[in-house]
């Protein structure tokens, strides 16, 4: 493969006819077709690397993860590392040898078999000769192991087999002691399985899995992998690629196109209805509003009765009136079948609360002036405790009544002189105030 000399020598040996001389040629890389595969030669012959010929089992390994090995065959297409690494070999005598290699693939036709690759350029190329492909090493040197790429051919290919030749020169500057090994070996074609990518599926408009009481859903059949010519057999009785199902159940497909058959199911499980309704509880002007209503899909849509409306998805909330009346309040919502649903109720205002109004409003005190007693009352009273309390003009409380529950509520004169006195009443948080004249 390559001559030892002083300068970089060949690979291969030139005999002149009839010369007895021996003619050099660079040995930067391998030539060409001296693998030893069919209707080739190797350098292991006198005058070039000696005679010294030896067949080798570990010369040559292959990354073939995730594939885990070819136990079943190469895969079409399919990228491989290759590694060559000649410290697996025998080593020469010399102690700084010279290392070499070349490697072709080919069909059963010895033609030439997938593709090579070059993933490092410093220490290998390769060269085409009469349509093959050969790898070889950049430099003869002491590098002893190389990396380079084999995409696998296309489908139907056949089997592959791989010639190598390998060079562990002892550089002593002649052809003895130098080692030639070659090795070769055939990887079948893995057989492809046409139905190994062939999958059937269910799909459903917007992937829906459930139903609701008397709608329907479209069930479509499908295929990956496939030719396109499929027929369909549901476990309803249709042979459609579209079955339009209206209960919940389980339903299944077999896809078949050609040779290849798949079966796919899906379940589709029923949607109970929205149901409306709602209760009350009055408290003078408030109501409060419980919400129990089901299956919402949206908001919730409240009409008070009074011309007022808004959205409120509270499970409980209170509505205050401003005004007695009697008044119908309406739920409506849309639920998730698409119906719209609705209740009322009715409820029914007496009486305004202080709050709203403001206690000095609803406040009365008479007669004012007073000769024996005064009543105070508050309409609308919402049955709520206050307080009064009775100042005369010198800032001295005379009175002051608390926990009063009722209305009216009576002021006494009781010993009281005669002058102008003030009232403080308090209820709910509000104070109302006013003058009141003993006689």
């Amino acid at each position: 493969m390559f001559q030892k000399s002083t300068i970089l020598v060949a690979l291969t040996l030139f005999l002149v006819v009839g010369v007895n001389t021996i003619v050099f040629t660079s040995s930067g890389q391998p030539p060409s077709g001296h693998t030893g595969a069919p209707g080739e030669n190797t350098c292991a012959k006198a005058g070039c690397h000696d005679s010294n010929a030896a067949s080798a089992t570990s010369l040559i390994s292959f990354d073939t993860a995730p594939t885990g090995g070819f136990a079943n065959g190469y895969t079409p297409g399919t990228s491989y590392n290759v590694f060559l690494n000649v410290n697996a070999l025998p080593s020469p005598s010399s102690t700084s040898p010279r290392n070499g290699f070349e490697i072709v693939a080919l069909n059963a036709s010895n033609n030439q078999a997938g593709t090579f690759t070059i993933t490092n350029t410093t220490l290998t190329t390769k060269t085409t000769q009469t349509s093959r492909e050969y790898v070889g090493h950049k430099s003869a040197s002491s590098t002893a192991a190389w990396t380079f790429k084999w995409d696998a051919p296309a489908a139907g290919t056949g089997a592959v087999t791989f010639y190598a030749i390998a060079n562990m020169s002892n550089n002593n500057n002649s052809d003895g002691g130098d080692r030639i090994y070659t090795q070769s070996f055939t990887i079948a074609e893995a057989t492809v399985n046409p139905c190994a990518n062939f999958n059937s599926f269910i799909s459903t408009p917007g992937n829906a899995t459930s139903i609701c009481g008397g709608q329907s859903l479209a069930l479509s059949a499908g295929a990956t992998g496939g030719s396109g010519t499929a027929s369909y057999d549901w476990s309803t009785g249709g042979t459609n690629q579209t079955e339009t199902v209206s209960a919940a159940n389980t339903y299944t497909v077999t896809v078949t196109d050609g040779a290849c058959t798949s079966t796919s199911s899906i379940t589709i499980t029923s949607i109970n209805a929205g149901v409306a309704n709602f209760t009350t509880s009055v408290t003078n002007s408030d109501v409060v509003i419980n919400n129990s209503s089901t299956g919402v899909n949206g908001n919730y849509t409240w009409d008070f009765g009074n011309g007022e409306s808004y959205a409120d998805n509270s499970a409980s909330f209170t509505y205050t009136y401003a005004a007695p009346g009697t008044y119908t309040i309406g739920l409506s919502y849309t639920d998730v079948c698409g119906t719209v649903r609705t209740s009322t109720q009715t409820v029914t205002i007496v009486t305004v609360g202080v709050s709203d109004i403001g206690l000095a409003n609803l406040l009365s005190v008479y007669p004012n002036p007073i000769n024996s007693q005064a009543s105070i009352n508050i309409n609308g009273f919402n049955g709520s405790e206050y307080e009064v309390t009775l100042v005369d003009i010198t800032g001295k409380i005379v009175r002051n009544i608390q926990g009063i529950a009722g209305t009216p509520m009576y002021i006494n004169r009781d010993g009281l002189k005669s002058g102008m006195y003030f009232y403080n009443v308090i209820l709910n948080g509000q104070t109302a105030q006013g003058k009141l004249l003993i006689d």
